[in-house]
């Protein structure tokens, strides 16, 4: 039974409009009680103990409304998790394995990136060297025609994996690099952290919600937490 079925057949239940019924009236009584002695004590008691009464009716009702359509929603719920379960695990292993191709690209990039800037400081500092020798005794060094000239840098540097995956030319994925807290050592995070998150019911997860906001506006270093870089994708 559907929400719009359900609500008409909740409001002209018969319990349900004497409750709301009685509303209005009882809250204008509990206003103008005055307890100044022991018949206004008892009378309290009475309407107190009336008013509570109410409110037990009311959640019973509550309940045997929604308890059915909560346990339904329920069932549909852990159905579905159970179906989806191996299409989650085969979303982390896909995607685990594309991100370890793409960070080594990266890395094979960042390296040759590192030794194409080693060699052209060696370069620099040899020539440097040279005319440091020819000038003190009197020569200059002549250019060397660029035909003749064998560059360890010749080959094109390998570039980092593009921002967008494409196939057959058409954007399947776009890929945005993201910085990422983990929790190593609770203990060793500042009590200036956990007092934030120390009356929340949720725990670590609200702790690691606030250490990831702070890690977004910029904090790097956090005692006990490592920060990394991680890729996420959005097809």
């Amino acid at each position: 039974m559907t929400e719009e079925m359900m609500l008409p057949q909740v409001v002209q239940d018969k319990e349900v409009v004497t409750i709301s019924k009685k509303a209005e009236e009882i809250l204008k009584e509990a206003q103008a009680l005055e307890v100044k002695d022991d018949f206004g004590l008892e009378y309290g008691a009475l309407l107190l103990s009336q008013i509570r009464g109410v409110i037990k009716k009311g959640e019973e009702k509550r309940l045997f409304f929604t308890k059915p359509l909560n346990d339904h929603v329920r069932s549909i719920n852990d159905l579905f998790r159970t179906i989806l379960v191996p299409y989650q695990k085969a979303d982390a292993i896909v995607e685990g394995k594309i991100k370890e191709h793409r960070k080594t690209e990266r890395e094979k990039a960042e390296k040759a990136q590192r030794e194409a800037e080693e060699i052209t400081r060696k370069i620099e500092e040899e020539k440097k060297e040279r005319e440091i020798k020819l000038e003190k005794v009197g020569m200059v060094e002549l250019p060397i025609p660029l035909k003749m000239v064998s560059s360890p840098l010749a080959e094109p540097l390998p570039l980092p994996p593009p921002k967008q995956i494409r196939v057959d030319g058409e954007k399947i994925a776009s890929s945005k690099m993201r910085w990422k807290p983990e929790i190593l050592d609770v203990e060793k995070i500042p009590e200036s952290y956990l007092r934030e998150t120390a009356k929340t019911q949720t725990g670590k997860a609200a702790l690691w919600s606030l250490l990831n906001r702070k890690v977004q506006e910029g904090e790097r270093e956090i005692p006990g937490v490592k920060i990394f870089q991680d890729e996420s994708f959005v097809f």
